[in-house]
């Protein structure tokens, strides 16, 4: 192995160590980094890959091969990664062991490649070129994921409605007569008493809430 190789090779060992060590972190995702970084490795994995290498069958179906397993250990570890919207609107994701795991997998896979092309003959299918390949097309099937469950979620109530259309709208016990209504057949002072106890909690709570608030503030 030339030096150049193996500074290669250190190189993307190191880059796959600090990005397996970002995954199972929880951070912000930011969407241009899921397509920059599968488009990149995948520009200087067919850069640094021999011309010859595309035109030799064997070593072709080797790579179709290694990069057929990158999509299909892909797929399924960007479901193993956890993504949820924060409360300032931003999505959010984290990695698990299973994540880990299936990375774990893929690299035993590439290790069981690279002996089959080097007993082969065939040691450029298992170069630097194509290991970036499968890397890039691994990144690309995980993202695909996580893009695709980055999903809007359940609609805010609608605060846009008129006062008219607001008071419109009927209050529990307001009709005492109709058999949809919490209080139907209840004495008018039933529904009132129960009233005036929500309203009596509410205020409750909201005093607590206050004092708690001033109680935060004062040890600021």
């Amino acid at each position: 192995m030339s030096i150049t190789l193996a500074a290669d090779v250190l190189l993307i060992v190191v880059a796959v160590a600090w990005i397996l060590f970002k995954q199972v972190q929880a951070a912000p995702v930011k969407p241009r980094l899921l397509v920059i970084v599968p488009v990149v490795l995948a520009y200087f994995g067919a850069t640094t890959t021999a011309a010859k290498t595309w035109s030799n069958p064997a070593d072709l179906l080797l790579i179709v091969f290694g990069a057929a397993i990158s999509v299909a250990l892909g797929i399924p570890r960007g479901a193993t990664i956890r993504v949820w919207r924060g409360d300032d609107g931003r999505w959010w994701r984290q990695g698990s062991k299973a994540t880990l795991a299936l990375w774990a997998a893929l690299f035993v896979a590439r290790g069981g490649l690279y002996v089959i092309a080097q007993a082969s003959g065939h040691q450029a299918a298992s170069g630097v070129g194509p290991l970036l390949l499968a890397l890039a097309l691994s990144f690309a099937a995980q993202n695909a994921v996580i893009a695709l469950r980055m999903r809007p979620g359940p609609s805010a109530p609608d605060t846009t409605a008129t006062p008219a259309a607001r008071r419109s709208t009927p209050r529990w016990g307001s009709d005492l007569s109709s058999p949809g209504t919490p209080y139907a057949g209840r004495p008018p002072a039933y529904a009132e008493g129960r009233e005036y106890g929500s309203f009596h909690e509410r205020a409750v709570q909201r005093r607590a809430e206050r004092r708690a608030r001033r109680a935060a503030q004062r040890e600021w």
